[in-house]
């Protein structure tokens, strides 16, 4: 990530670097901007595309406190076939993606 990259821009090459995996909103909090995070993930599902999933957890503490924890991931669109992946996959390491 630049420097230079808007919150938005960090939102989505956080999820782009992690596709599939869940992440916790207090770190996307971190990424995107304490006051603005989720109209940053709202911004990176309009303008880029991307489908991101959302899911609520109620957890219980170490001390026992009762808390939920909400979760966000990106679902990578799966290729038509190998040859389309490994294009992709080129394009991405090479910076061209995005």
């Amino acid at each position: 990530m630049s420097d230079s990259a808007t919150y938005t821009e960090r939102v989505r090459d956080t999820f782009l670097a992690r596709p599939g995996e869940w992440i916790d909103g207090l770190e996307l909090e971190r990424i995107g901007g304490r006051y603005a995070w989720r109209s940053r993930i709202s911004d990176v599902r309009r303008y880029y595309g991307l489908t991101i999933e959302n899911r609520v957890q109620t957890v219980r503490g170490e001390d026992g406190t009762v808390y939920r924890r909400s979760e966000y991931r990106y679902s990578a669109p799966k290729p038509a076939d190998a040859t389309e992946w490994l294009m992709l996959e080129s394009a991405n390491q090479e910076g061209r993606l995005f």
